[in-house]
């Protein structure tokens, strides 16, 4: 009987022993399920109505264990079972742990679109196209004529404000627009209301397109009331416009980067070196900032504007001004691009040295010296090449 219970007590110490191993090995693997990796493909989770944590679990980790496991986990963290719908981005989750704590804080996944100023709408819809998690349902001429019917506009450019929209997932493309599009008619309303005695435009529409010629003609926020000025000075007057990027948008694909004489000859009806007033629809895509400058122009006589080589313009009252600026313009041109023909010869040169010092030693050690002292001379006199084909005159907005 002593041997018997002697083998029984060694028994049930070897059970113990195996108990708490166990007890060990099961704490050691519920520790280690909230640190399992999440699928590296896995860039975009979509939760929806109703959805379980055993199957998010299932469909997220990326070398999963044996299901009872995850159950017990689960049992054990009852809050994780507190989901919240919705479309989450993975960037930055790396493990369970991490991601159950987005899921029950509910950090839904920021989705964005942004309208540029000055760009066109073709260039829009194709942003658009490209968006993450949008219904595109403008794919077809048919959807488009139908879109446009509904705005009812032929012509859709400029009809969205320049602004960043933010958007649920799976949200209809003509809805995005549509949030672009109200907001435009709220803000020129509001600012037609205010606009300026002596504007020249006769109703919104035309001080939307003004306002997109502005949004091309410059990109500093304090020219846009005295490019505005200078346009209903003209207007007002009875004088063209003039303006290069109603050239452009008239001439479309058959821009190439400069215009020339024939460009700014061609008859369409965006050519404001032909035509007198306003194109007969926006250019581009106009911002806040452009429909208030037309609308509250600068108080200024000036007629006239051109580069100034800085990234600015130049105003001028009259011609003879306006021709003396173009000069000057011009004559920095030609600098700009002898010391910019200058500095790539130079450096094709100091690429070959270092290419020959490679290749053969010290000897040539001092030929990137001599082409220094060479390339610290005095220039030569410019050559007459004005870069464009259009008489001072024609410059200027």
């Amino acid at each position: 009987m002593k041997k018997f219970f002697k083998a029984l007590f060694i028994l049930l110490i070897l059970a113990l022993a195996a108990a708490a191993g166990l007890y060990r090995y099961c704490l050691t693997v519920l520790d280690e399920i909230p640190l399992q990796t999440i699928r590296p493909d896995l860039k975009i989770l979509e939760v929806k109505s109703g959805a379980k944590p055993m199957q998010i679990i299932k469909d997220s980790v990326n070398t999963p264990v044996n299901e009872l496991w995850y159950r017990i986990w689960l049992h054990q963290n009852p809050e994780l079972g507190r989901i919240k719908r919705g479309y989450y981005s993975l960037d930055g989750v790396y493990n369970l742990r991490d991601l159950f704590a987005k899921l029950t804080e509910g950090k839904q996944m920021s989705l964005s679109f942004t309208i540029v100023a000055g760009t066109r709408f073709d260039k829009v819809l194709n942003n658009l196209s490209r968006a993450s998690l949008v219904e595109h349902t403008l794919d077809s001429q048919d959807a488009m004529d139908a879109y446009k019917k509904e705005l009812k506009y032929d012509n859709l450019e400029g009809l969205f404000l320049a602004d960043t929209y933010a958007y649920d997932p799976n949200t209809a493309d003509t809805q995005i627009l549509g949030y672009a599009h109200d907001s435009l008619v709220k803000y020129l309303d509001d600012e037609w209301e205010r606009r300026d005695a002596g504007v020249f435009y006769k109703d919104k529409y035309e001080a939307l397109i003004m306002a997109s010629i502005i949004e091309k003609e410059t990109s500093l926020l304090e020219e846009y009331p005295l490019i505005s000025a200078v346009f209903n000075n003209r207007l007002n007057i009875g004088m063209k416009l003039q303006t290069d990027p109603t050239v452009i948008y008239g001439i479309r694909d058959r821009y190439n980067g400069n215009i020339t004489k024939a460009d700014l000859k061609d008859d369409n009806p965006y050519n404001t070196y032909v035509i007198k007033g306003l194109p007969p629809t926006p250019i581009s895509i106009p911002s806040k900032e452009t429909i208030h400058a037309t609308l509250h122009p600068a108080n200024v006589d000036y007629l006239f504007f051109v580069a100034n080589g800085s990234g600015g313009h130049t105003f001028s009252t009259n011609l003879k001004d306006h021709n003396r600026a173009v000069k000057e313009f011009l004559r920095l041109l030609k600098e700009n691009k002898v010391k910019s023909r200058k500095d790539k010869v130079k450096e094709q040169i100091l690429n070959t040295t270092s290419e020959i010092e490679n290749s053969i030693g010290n000897e040539s050690r001092g030929l990137e010296n001599l082409v220094e002292s060479l390339f610290n001379l005095k220039a030569p006199e410019p050559h007459n090449e004005s870069g464009s084909d259009r008489k001072d005159e024609a410059s200027g907005g």
